[in-house]
Parts: structure tokens; C-alpha cells; sequence
């Protein structure tokens, strides 16, 4: 028999409206997130690149506010830790007006989604149409009074009034052309590249000026997924659309050839062909090829792992980063290091294929320091080269 189809009402807590207001220059959001947080709000500043989210927190960190946290994807696994923690305790359900009056998160795509976080105010740079409503979830998502804290009974209003979703991204333009993402933008271009997409997401912003969810959910994913729209774009984007659909099939076909033949279970012949060797690497996702790194400090002749844990220290002292990136930080490992690393990769055989890299000290330590750690790491920063060079 056929399945049955049974509509489920909405929780009244999910059902809501959601504004949008759009900032079209990078100082008109830098200047958004200053006076909320002046005014004593919690703000979150979801940025689409770690190098984006290092500059916001760079240039926020000059403008006065002293509760500003950084959070994104290339942490070690002990310091990415300890920074979720803390922001669960600063933005999260139990979180009241001690923690979160005047407090600033800038992020990338790591609190989109398995987090219960709750902000005053959201800023967003300019992403796919899914992602914005996913973001918006993060936007007075507990029902709190105009003070910020929690109401027992979840049915009733919130205080602070309507939600409001910021939107970093440039002026709209029905004659846009390859230029049109370009400056502030080229960040988010890299992440999405599919412009047209992005074309399509703000101009339904545009024409609706927010939504209501969950009314508005299907016509929006159809304005801009929906089908015959890949080329539905202004002339000028044609070309940079034919490419991003390129990549995506050419991203298919890697798929299918690495993919296992199931029926066939987990076993060398059940791939398709013989490239599956030990030396070799498969994707697993659609995106540029990582290096995982491992963090390390010398101590009493040998290498040690920078997560001082009892257990699983070297997966806690790890992170991984784009290939791109580590050939940029062009980082080489002391002499010295160098010896103890063919040791210590025989002693700890997972770690063959990791690239090591030297801290002066435990992680335990490191927020403490007094110096820089390392050129490339930085336990409040994460990976990368220093802020000043970024800026």
C-alpha cells in the first residue's frame, strides 16, 4: 500500500519571522558589531574563511571591546576544545547576562550547525540560501527577557523583538557581471563558488526582505535551487557559472571512481581500480587536499605531543589545515627536530603521514605564555601566519 502522508504542526518556538538587513561594506559590519556590543548585546560575526575571521577579530580587537573570542577549524583539537567549551558557556542555553553582555564571537562555518547557541545579534557573510537559514537558527533562538535570561516557559515571547539577520555582501545588481564578488567578497567566492547561487540567494532576500518560517522554507530553497535555475543569472555571471558546474561534475566523476562497489563489501575487489595502495590518499569529502598537522614540543631529548593529556595526547594535539595553507607557511622543522621526528613517526607509526611542527610549550601553558608559542600556531589565533602580516 502506498505510504500515508501526515502533516505535524510546528513547535512555536521554531515558528517564527526573521528580518534581514544587508551591510555592502566591510566597515559598515565592522561598525554594526561594535555598536551592539556596546549596547550590551551577545553578537556573532559568522565569517565564510578563517583568514576573514582572523582579520574581523584583528581589526574588532583595535576598536576598544575587550569580549572578543575567536573560533574556527584550525585549532588543535585540545584548544579547539577548550574554545567550544567556552562557547557554549557564553552564548549557549544556560548562559545569562554575566556572560553575554557585550561579548563578540567571530566564527566561520563551525557554529552553523550542532551547536545550541543563542546570539542578540547575527551577522552573516553572504552564503547559500540553506546555510543563511541555518545560521538564522543560531539568532535569539532561546527565549530569553531583554536581559538575557532564559524564560522558564518556552512558549512565551522573547523581549528582545523581532530577529534581525545582517547580511555582509555587495549591493545587489541585476546587471552584475564577474566582478561583481570581488574585494571583500573574494573570500567568499573561494568557499562557494558557485556565483549564481549566490546571485539568486540575495535577490530573494531582496525581494522578500526576510521570512517566516516555516511558511517561507520551500519557495526560498526554489528560488534558488529550484529546477532550471543554474543559468538563471545576469549574462555578465554566465562564465563563472559554467565553470563552478564543471568542477561539480568533474567532483562527481572523482566520486564514482573512488567509490567502493558495496555488493562486492569492504575488500580490494570492490574497487574499481587499482589506485587504492597504501601510499595513496581518497578523498572523503569535496574539498582541497588537507595536511594534518601535529604539534609537538621538545622536552628532555624527545618529541612530545602538546596536548599534556593522559589519554589520546597526540589525536588532541593535532589539527588539519588545506594543503594551500602549509605550503604557504613554507614552515621547516629545526635540525634537531628533525632526527627525533624519523623516531618518533617509527615509535607512533599513525603518525607516518603527519606533518610535525614545534611548539615551546604545553598547551597547559600556552594561553599563559608571555612569548609566541610558534610562528604558525597560536592557541587563541590557531594556524597561520601572524595577524599583522594578514592585516
Amino acid at each position: 500500500s502506498p505510504p500515508e502522508h501526515t502533516a505535524v504542526a510546528t513547535r512555536k518556538t521554531v515558528a517564527r519571522q526573521i528580518g534581514v538587513n544587508f551591510h555592502n561594506t566591510y566597515q559598515a559590519a565592522l561598525s554594526a558589531v561594535v555598536d551592539a556590543a556596546r549596547q550590551g548585546k551577545s553578537v556573532c560575526w559568522i565569517r565564510n574563511t578563517v583568514k576573514d575571521a582572523r582579520k574581523s577579530f584583528y581589526d574588532l580587537s583595535k576598536s576598544g571591546l575587550e569580549r572578543i573570542d575567536l573560533f574556527h577549524s584550525r585549532f588543535a583539537m585540545i584548544d579547539r576544545n577548550r574554545i567550544e567549551k567556552g562557547t557554549l558557556a557564553n552564548f549557549g542555553k544556560t548562559s545569562g547576562p554575566l556572560e553575554r553582555q557585550g561579548r563578540v564571537l567571530i566564527a566561520t562555518q563551525v557554529v552553523e550547525q550542532s551547536l545550541d547557541l543563542d546570539f542578540d545579534e547575527l551577522i552573516s557573510d553572504l552564503a547559500p540560501i540553506d546555510l543563511l537559514i541555518q545560521r538564522a537558527g543560531r539568532l535569539r533562538r532561546h527565549v530569553r527577557d531583554a536581559n538575557g535570561n532564559v524564560k522558564p516557559d518556552s512558549e512565551s515571547l522573547d523581549d528582545r523583538g523581532m530577529p534581525i539577520l545582517q547580511v555582509f555582501c555587495p549591493e545587489f545588481s541585476e546587471d552584475a557581471d564577474e566582478r561583481w564578488l570581488q574585494g571583500d567578497f573574494l573570500g567568499t567566492l573561494a568557499v562557494y563558488q558557485d556565483i549564481g547561487v549566490l546571485w539568486r540567494t540575495l535577490r530573494v532576500l531582496r525581494e522578500k526582505q526576510g521570512w517566516q518560517m516555516p511558511e517561507d522554507g520551500r519557495a526560498l530553497i526554489e528560488a534558488v535551487y529550484g529546477e532550471g535555475s543554474s543559468y538563471d543569472v545576469p549574462e555578465g555571471l554566465v562564465n563563472k557559472v559554467c565553470m563552478a558546474i564543471g568542477k561539480d561534475s568533474a567532483k562527481v566523476g572523482m566520486a564514482h571512481l573512488n567509490a567502493l562497489l558495496l555488493e562486492k563489501g569492504y575488500c580490494r575487489n570492490a574497487v574499481r581500480t587499482e589506485q587504492w595502495n597504501e601510499e595513496d590518499k581518497i578523498p572523503t569529502r569535496l574539498s582541497e587536499d588537507n595536511e594534518e598537522i601535529v604539534l609537538v614540543v621538545l622536552k628532555d631529548g624527545e618529541l612530545r605531543p602538546y596536548a599534556d593529556v593522559d589519554e589520546f595526547a597526540w589525536d588532541w594535539s593535532t589539527l588539519s589545515v588545506s594543503f594551500g595553507d602549509w605550503k604557504r607557511a613554507a614552515y621547516v622543522l629545526a635540525p634537531v627536530a628533525q632526527v627525533l621526528e624519523e623516531v618518533l613517526k617509527i615509535k607512533y607509526p599513525r603518525l607516518k603521514y603527519c606533518q610535525i611542527v614545534q611548539v615551546q610549550c604545553h598547551a597547559s601553558a600556552a594561553l599563559s605564555a608571555t612569548a609566541s608559542i610558534s610562528e604558525v600556531y597560536d592557541p587563541r589565533l590557531g594556524w597561520g601566519v601572524g595577524l599583522s602580516k594578514e592585516a
